[in-house]
């Protein structure tokens, strides 16, 4: 699940999660541009994509631009 928000003092905010048979799984840190794990199983997933940056600078750049601009 994801999503943005423009407030109404123009900052922005966005998020980005995921979760697997009902529980969290992995969500994403914007401002950090890191993975957050939500238990033990979620540490794989978490290493391997806080391994690649372009990943979490795509991500962030998306919630942070494109994201705001469909709210527009």
């Amino acid at each position: 699940m994801y999503g943005c928000d423009l407030r109404g003092d123009s900052s922005k905010g966005g998020f980005y999660q995921y979760a697997y048979d009902g529980q969290d799984f992995v969500s994403f840190d914007k401002d950090q541009e890191t993975w957050v794990a939500a238990d033990d199983a979620a540490q794989i997933t978490k290493r391997k994509w806080d391994a690649d940056r372009s990943i979490a600078q795509g991500l962030r750049a998306y919630l942070e631009r494109t994201c705001i601009e469909w709210l527009k």
